[in-house]
């Protein structure tokens, strides 16, 4: 990723990227960009390393959570009620930033960790076996798909984000995940299992890496991009990073379990 901004001639930009670069490395890119403007801005859009804000999120979220899952599961809090209330309140506390302070929101994990809280409280949730039944029902899945379809409408802009607004996003995500996209047997679950869809949901971490330098270095290069062709671009350097890379563990797994059976047979 790294090597495609030595193609961005200004260096200014190059300055830019280079700094992104190592905050990114530091898990610490969200607070850069915080500093540095907002997501909209379109300074913002010439840098390859502008989509690991969300990533800095998650790192943090990831080592900070499991640190406190770890203490209060040994004092038994560790329960769906109170995860439930922490994505209360930290929905609150979010909504508040994004009306004071509209830019850090955006960035911050103070202002995301609901969101992926969210996330924590159907994991638990499903391993407690205290998942509400009716999550299972059709007309969930047809309600989830409509919250985020609506989602993708009204977050574009970035107004009102992360709260209240990404509420639907979340919510959409939760019943669409928590009721199985209406269960094995409905329609819908049988669209989202199909072969396309799967494919896509496989290589969607590679995606989401190397969807923006692409598109940044192709821009730079060749101008505008349509759609279609930055989706294009997109995918099949997704499938190309998870084929060599992302993959290559379970290969691996697989190739020493041939192995160790041919010496069980030997």
């Amino acid at each position: 990723m790294s090597g495609f901004v030595f193609y961005i001639v200004e260096d200014e930009q190059l300055k830019a990227a280079a700094k992104a670069c190592k905050n990114a490395l530091l898990c610490y890119s969200n607070y850069h960009f915080a500093r540095e403007g907002g997501y909209f801005e379109p300074s913002a859009e010439a840098n390859p390393f502008l989509h690991t804000w969300s990533l800095g999120v998650e790192e943090q979220f990831y080592f900070l959570f499991p640190l406190v899952a770890v203490l209060a599961y040994g004092r038994g809090w560790l329960k769906a009620r109170y995860l439930g209330g922490f994505v209360l309140v930290g929905l609150a506390i979010s909504c508040f930033m994004t009306f004071q302070y509209p830019i850090r929101a955006f960035f911050a994990l103070e202002s995301r960790a609901w969101e992926l809280g969210a996330g924590a409280w159907l994991a638990v949730a499903v391993a407690r076996g205290t998942l509400p039944g009716w999550l299972s029902h059709r007309a969930v899945a047809a309600t989830s798909l409509v919250l985020l379809l609506l989602s993708v409408v009204l977050l574009r802009n970035g107004d009102l984000v992360p709260a209240p607004l990404a509420a639907l996003a979340v919510l959409g995500a939760v019943l669409f995940i928590g009721g199985r996209a209406g269960g094995s047997g409905s329609r819908l679950h049988g669209i989202f299992a199909s072969v396309p869809l799967r494919f896509l949901g496989r290589i969607s971490y590679s995606l989401y890496l190397v969807h923006w330098p692409l598109i940044v270095f192709v821009r730079s290069w060749r101008g505008e991009l349509t759609p279609a062709i930055a989706a294009g671009l997109a995918v099949g350097g997704a499938h190309m990073l998870w084929a060599m890379l992302e993959s290559l563990p379970a290969r691996q797994a697989q190739l020493a379990r041939r192995v160790w059976d041919k010496r069980g047979r030997a």
